[in-house]
C-alpha cells in the first residue's frame, strides 16, 4: 500500500481508539498499548509484505482482536460468539488484552526476524519472465474459453449434487457416504480445488502476459459465489476472494492490463457476488436446519468427567440436576445487565448491527481468549488432552463447555456445528503466556 493510503487508514483507526479509549472501563494504559501493538501488527502486514500467510494472519487477528473490541465498546452490542463464564466469573478484559498483547508481540517478531534474513517477499511480480512457454501453457492459451466451459460445469454439477444428496454440508452430519475417500474429494473439490485449479491458471497468464483479464476475475469469484452455496458457507466466499484481492491490491500497476478503473469494477463485482451468496446462503440455511432444536438452554454449564482430565475438573462444574427457568432466565439477564453497564456506547439500528456481526463477528478470537482466560483449570494437561481429540460424529468437544456454547445443547448426531477458540486462546489452555508467544 502507499504511504498515502497507510496515512488516510491509520487516520480512521486513530479515531476510533480514541473514542474507544474514552469507553474503555478498565486500564486504559493497557487499552493504549494494546493499539499501539495491533497497529504495528497491521503495519507490518501492509507495509512491504512478506507473504501472503503473514498478510492474512496479521489482517484476521487485528480484525478479531482489536477492531472487534473497539466496534463492541463503540456500538454497545452484545458478542455473538460464546464468552464461557467471563461475565458471571468477574474475569478482567485486562488479563484478556494482555494475552492478545503477548500473542501478536509474537507474531511481529517473526516478521522481524524474516526481514532480518533479507528473504524475498511472495507477494510482489518482481520482474517479466521471459522464457520459452510450455506446452502446457500453449494448451491452455489455446482452448482457454473450452477449459472455463467445463471448470463452470463441474462446479454447478458437484454443488448440485452436493445440496440434493448432503454430501459435505456445512453444519450438517453427511446424509450420503460414498466409499472411501470420495465425501473428502468431493468436498475438498468444491472449497478448495475448483478454486486453486483456476488460481494455477490465472498464475500462468501473470508469469507468461503479465495480464489478467477482469473477465476471468470475475468468472473466478462467480465460481467461489456457487462452491460456497454448495457448502452453506459464507466465509467460503471471503476467505477465497481475499487472496486474488491482496495480490491485486499490491501488484495492480505491474499488470499491463489492469487499471484502477478495472480493479474497481472488480472489486464491485465481488461485492455484488458476497450479497448474493450471503442471500442465498441464508435460505438454504432457513430450509435445511429449520428443525434444529436445543436440547436445554443452561446458562450455568458443566464439562463432562470423560472430555478433560481427571485434575482439572472443578466439583462445581459436575452438576447432578438442571437448571430450573427461571434460574435460566434470571442468569440470562444478569449477564446482559453485566454487559450493557460495563460499557457506555450508543445504540445502533438493526441493519448495522447485521454488518457488524457479518464483518467483525463472524472471526473468530477476542471471545475464544475472554472464555479462555476465565476458565479457572488451565494446565498443560487441558491443553495436550485437546491436541490429541479427534472430531468424532456424536462427540461434543471440550472447548463447547469451556465457552458455554449452545451447540453442545443440540443434536449432534444430526448437526455438525462448534465454536472453535482461536489460536492465542488454544495455545492459553496451557495458562501460559509463553507458550502464547512461541
Amino acid at each position: 500500500m502507499s504511504k498515502y493510503s497507510l496515512m488516510f487508514l491509520y487516520t480512521i483507526l486513530s479515531v476510533l481508539y480514541a473514542y474507544g479509549l474514552t469507553i474503555y472501563s478498565e486500564s486504559k494504559v493497557l487499552y493504549t498499548i494494546f493499539t499501539l501493538v495491533y497497529f504495528s501488527l497491521l503495519f507490518s502486514a501492509l507495509y512491504k509484505p512478506i507473504s501472503y500467510s503473514y498478510v492474512f494472519l496479521s489482517i484476521f487477528l487485528f480484525l478479531v482482536m482489536w477492531l472487534k473490541l473497539t466496534l463492541h465498546l463503540i456500538f454497545d452490542y452484545r458478542y455473538v460468539e460464546p464468552i464461557g463464564a467471563f461475565y458471571t466469573a468477574n474475569a478482567r478484559m485486562d488479563s484478556v488484552l494482555l494475552i492478545a498483547i503477548i500473542g501478536a508481540i509474537g507474531v511481529i517478531s517473526s516478521s522481524i526476524i524474516y526481514r532480518l534474513t533479507k528473504l524475498k517477499s511472495t507477494i510482489y511480480i518482481y520482474e517479466n519472465y521471459i522464457f520459452k512457454k510450455p506446452i502446457i501453457y500453449k494448451f491452455y492459451d489455446t482452448y482457454r474459453i473450452y477449459i472455463y466451459i467445463i471448470i463452470l460445469f463441474i462446479t454447478l454439477m458437484l454443488v448440485y449434487l452436493n445440496i440434493v444428496y448432503q454430501i459435505q454440508l456445512t453444519g450438517i452430519v453427511p446424509k450420503t457416504i460414498l466409499i472411501y475417500p470420495l465425501n473428502a474429494i468431493i468436498s475438498w473439490t468444491i472449497g478448495t480445488g475448483l478454486s486453486v485449479l483456476l488460481l494455477v491458471l490465472f498464475s500462468l497468464d501473470v508469469k507468461f502476459k503479465n495480464a489478467l483479464e477482469i473477465k476471468y476475475l470475475v468468472f473466478f469469484a462467480f465460481i467461489v459465489a456457487i462452491t460456497s452455496i454448495g457448502l452453506l458457507s459464507r466465509g467460503q466466499y471471503v476467505f477465497m476472494l481475499g487472496a486474488i484481492i491482496v495480490f491485486l491490491l499490491f501488484n495492480y500497476n505491474s499488470l499491463n492490463n489492469l487499471s484502477m478503473k478495472n480493479l474497481l469494477i472488480y472489486i464491485s463485482s465481488v461485492a455484488f457476488l458476497y450479497i448474493f451468496v450471503i442471500h442465498n446462503v441464508s435460505l438454504l440455511r432457513g430450509y435445511y436446519f429449520s428443525d434444529i432444536s436445543i436440547q436445554s438452554s443452561i446458562q450455568g454449564f458443566s464439562i463432562p468427567e470423560s472430555s478433560i482430565p481427571e485434575s482439572s475438573i472443578p466439583e462445581s462444574s459436575i452438576q447432578e440436576s438442571s437448571i430450573q427457568e427461571s434460574s435460566i432466565q434470571e442468569s440470562s439477564i444478569q449477564e446482559s445487565s453485566i454487559q450493557e453497564s460495563s460499557i457506555q456506547g450508543f445504540s445502533i439500528p438493526e441493519s448495522l448491527h447485521k454488518i457488524l456481526r457479518l464483518a467483525v463477528d463472524r472471526w473468530i478470537g477476542l471471545e475464544g481468549l475472554m472464555a479462555v482466560s476465565s476458565y479457572e483449570h488451565k494446565s498443560f494437561e487441558l491443553f495436550l488432552n485437546a491436541l490429541k481429540t479427534k472430531a468424532t460424529i456424536g462427540k461434543i468437544d471440550i472447548y463447547q463447555y469451556i465457552s458455554n456454547a449452545h451447540y453442545k445443547d443440540m443434536d449432534n448426531m444430526k448437526f455438525a456445528f462448534a465454536t472453535i477458540p482461536g489460536s492465542m486462546a488454544f495455545f492459553y489452555y496451557t495458562g501460559s503466556l509463553l507458550f502464547v508467544y512461541f
